[in-house]
Parts: structure tokens; C-alpha cells; sequence
């Protein structure tokens, strides 16, 4: 028997046609890395959200939300509904684990009302994090492998690097004075907010949102990038395939040792002084191209298989949580 799997997103705008987006980029993940004989994912947008009930399962990646004005948005409204008259398993699923999910009630709001099994890349339930959202069950599900999996597949890039270093992404503090001092010594381009705090940066002004494969792109413009280490976040991310498929040597922060299996003699650091320093050794292709088979040899399929067997294991016990 196939487990049949809805995914929706629960965001101000929910999945729209066409349109690119962070939540969109996870599910596609995640969608790759569930797909099998016993599991089959679809993915559901605005437009046909309602036929979402007609699944055995439904998983809805929080896409955050900004509710202008204090008002929901008929997107928002439509989603929860249909997670509160869901008639199965619902599997609610965070991409970052710092992020706060407030189900708290509000005059005029509406909220889930039903329990639901919680899902993030840690596998773990911060009670702080869940502001009055019943979860009875939690599952590890992380979109990065099966992202993975999609960007080792890709033809190589050919372009050679113009700047010496690139990095986008939130101005997290721990990471500005390296930033800045990289940027004082080399030609760093920045991207993302983190742009905005690098005064000596060199700028990438865009709009609008990119795919997976548009960020391998972007690092493909610089010859070294970087994993800094986060504590609270030392999982596999999306953002490290991104890197180790593009044509940047990727640095690593040595505390980080989820990723050792991509650490060679040359690509590690333990220190500011250390990083520099192996941003004056010399980019090669042939240094690119070590990189990504290291990315096309990694196991995905383990990891994958973990996650297939986590959400089998909830989808079994779904007259346990009172649905």
C-alpha cells in the first residue's frame, strides 16, 4: 500500500505556480527524499489546496508569516482550515530549528486546533519554541539531503570564479567580524541581508527569490565560501550543497564536524587567522571538481532512508494522536 502525501505550505501566500520560494525550495527537498515505493508526495498550491484533503497524510512546511496589519491573509486562513479538517495524520514541519511557531490564541484569529506530529532537522521538541501547538509525536525530516541528491545531478558549472570569496545569508553577529576583516583583505561579494552590515563588500543587488540551483550559481562566483559554525543549528543544511556544488571552495569551521565527510587537508579552519590564510592558497578547478565527487559519493540514500521509515512509523499510529 502508498502512503499518499499532501504538502502544503502555511505561509501568508501558500505555494503559488510558478513562483519560487524558501518553503518551496524545502518541499522539493523533501519531496525527493520521500518518494518510494510505499511513499508518494504532491505537491499542492493555492489554487487546488482543498483537493490536499482527499491524502492520507498531510505535511505543511511553516513558511512563516508576516499578517500585515495584524490581519491573516485568506491564503493563511484557507491552510489552517484545511489542516483542522484534515482527516489523517498532519505533520507540521519547521525548516529552522530557532524558529518560534505561535499558535497561541488571538481575538479573531484562527489557529490549529488539533494535534499534529512535529517535524524539524534536529528531530526534537523545544517546548519554548511551540507556543501552544499540540504536538503528540515528533519525527527528524531535513529537505537538505534530497536537495542534495538534486544538485549532484546537475552539469557542472563551467564559469570560472570572478571575486575571491562569496556569502549570503542573515547578519548573524557571530559572523560579522570575520566578515568584515575578509572584506578589508579580499574582494568578498555579499548577497542576502548579510550585504548589508559589510560595508567594504562587494554588493549583489537582486529581487526576488532564487531555487537551489540559482544559489549553487551565485557561490559559483566566488572562489572560496564558507560553514561557519552555529551550535544551535549543527545539522545538515541546504546551504552546504549549495556551496560544495558550485564551483567556491567551500571552508569549514572545524566545530562543525556533522560535515567531516567533505573535509580534506586543505578546506578546514579553526580560527579567523587560519580562514585567511587559506584564502591566499590558490583556487584550481581540479580542487572544484575533488569537491563535488566528494558531494556525488556521499551516502544520500541512507539518510533519505531514515526519514521514509520516521514518517511510516507516525502515518501507522494516526488513531493514536486523536485524529
Amino acid at each position: 500500500m502508498t502512503v499518499k502525501v499532501a504538502m502544503v505550505k502555511l505561509g501568508d501566500s501558500a505555494l503559488i505556480r510558478g513562483r519560487k520560494s524558501i518553503t518551496l525550495n524545502d518541499l522539493i527537498g523533501i519531496k525527493e527524499a520521500l518518494d518510494c515505493d510505499s511513499i508518494e508526495c504532491e505537491l499542492f498550491y493555492r489554487d487546488n489546496l482543498e483537493d490536499s484533503l482527499n491524502a492520507d497524510v498531510l505535511f505543511v512546511a511553516n513558511g512563516g508569516t508576516v499578517n500585515f496589519g495584524g490581519v491573516q491573509s485568506k491564503d493563511f486562513v484557507a491552510t489552517i482550515e484545511i489542516i483542522n479538517n484534515f482527516n489523517g495524520t498532519v505533520i507540521f514541519f519547521s525548516n529552522d530549528v530557532l524558529d518560534i511557531i505561535d499558535n497561541r490564541p488571538r481575538k479573531g484569529w484562527v489557529r490549529i486546533e488539533r494535534p499534529v506530529v512535529f517535524a524539524d532537522p534536529l528531530g526534537r521538541v523545544d517546548e519554548g519554541k511551540l507556543k501552544e501547538l499540540e504536538a503528540t509525536d515528533v519525527i527528524e525530516i531535513n529537505q537538505s539531503f534530497g536537495t542534495g541528491r538534486i544538485l549532484a545531478s546537475l552539469p557542472r558549472i563551467e564559469f570560472v570564479p570572478t571575486y575571491d570569496a562569496v556569502y549570503g545569508g542573515r547578519a548573524r553577529p557571530a559572523m560579522l567580524g570575520v566578515l568584515k576583516k575578509i572584506s578589508e583583505a579580499k574582494q568578498l561579494l555579499t548577497y542576502r541581508a548579510i550585504s548589508q552590515k559589510i560595508e567594504k563588500s562587494v554588493v549583489l543587488k537582486y529581487t526576488g527569490l532564487f531555487d537551489n540551483a540559482d544559489l549553487r550559481s551565485l557561490n559559483s562566483l566566488g572562489k572560496y565560501s564558507f560553514m561557519f559554525y552555529e551550535r544551535k543549528k549543527s545539522y545538515f543544511t541546504s546551504r552546504v550543497f549549495e556551496q560544495l556544488t558550485s564551483n567556491s571552495i567551500v571552508l569549514f569551521d572545524e566545530r562543525y564536524e556533522v560535515f567531516k565527510p567533505f573535509w580534506n587537508d586543505g578546506n578546514t579552519f579553526s580560527n579567523d587567522r587560519e580562514l585567511l590564510m587559506r584564502l591566499d592558497e590558490p583556487w584550481s578547478m581540479e580542487r572544484v571538481i575533488e569537491q563535488q565527487e566528494s558531494v556525488k559519493q556521499f551516502d544520500f540514500e541512507v539518510e533519505m532512508r531514515k526519514q521514509r521509515e520516521s514518517l511510516l512509523r507516525v502515518c501507522s499510529k494516526g488513531s493514536d494522536y486523536g485524529i
